[in-house]
């Protein structure tokens, strides 16, 4: 399929590689700890978190894969095979040398990428995400030109699961779980009042 960029099924062309890893003893930020302990939490031998040449095995990494796949649906992600977005434009307003904000690179791609998927869901075409500063902290706006949110609805999006898209699978629980991935770094997240679209506020402080 010329329109595909997976191969081999579900996983990619690296779920048949031998599932040899690195194990990035040397980097001071031990992230590979962290992608390590992920593995043995999704079927894993334990042994890859202190064996020198970690190994996995073809076969099971085809099983943790359809673990971890399941875990992020649990989760409130979704998989969507078959499918690509088209016609959704993204334009980033920001400032030059914005200092680093007090959370984790992955945690704030969860919630943009949480809020960017609710505009393109809702039927938007455009979406603005605009960076300001002020003393203490970053404010991150994300205006879409969607229908909005109804009225009745907007008192409930930060519900744990509520959901407008039950029928077409959704859980409810990506904007509670971006909200807390927030309020745990000392920020807010806060849909606005004043936007034909949806318009949401992510402010976190400054690390």
């Amino acid at each position: 399929n010329p329109a595909s960029n997976a191969q081999f099924g579900e996983g990619g062309a690296g779920t048949f590689s031998d599932g040899k890893l690195y194990s990035q003893i040397k980097d001071p930020r031990h992230l590979g700890r962290k992608v390590l302990k992920e593995f043995v939490e999704a079927g894993a031998p334990e042994e890859i978190l202190w064996v020198a040449k970690p190994h996995i095995g073809t076969f099971r990494l085809v099983q943790m894969v359809e673990s971890m796949r399941a875990k992020i649906e649990a989760l409130g992600g979704e998989y969507r095979f078959g499918t690509r977005a088209a016609d959704f434009v993204i334009e980033t307003v920001a400032p030059a040398n914005v200092p680093p904000l007090a959370i984790e690179a992955a945690a704030l791609e969860t919630i943009l990428a949480t809020l960017i998927e609710n505009a393109r869901q809702a039927g938007a075409k455009r979406l603005q995400i605009a960076v300001s500063r002020a003393a203490d902290f970053c404010t991150i706006e994300l205006a879409d030109d969607g229908p909005g949110i109804p009225p009745a609805d907007r008192v409930r999006v930060f519900d744990p699961f509520f959901t407008s898209k039950r029928a077409s699978g959704g859980t409810g629980l990506g904007l509670p779980i971006a909200r807390a991935l927030v309020e745990n770094r000392g920020g807010s997240l806060d849909l606005a009042d004043d936007s034909p679209g949806a318009r949401f506020i992510v402010q976190l402080p400054f690390a």
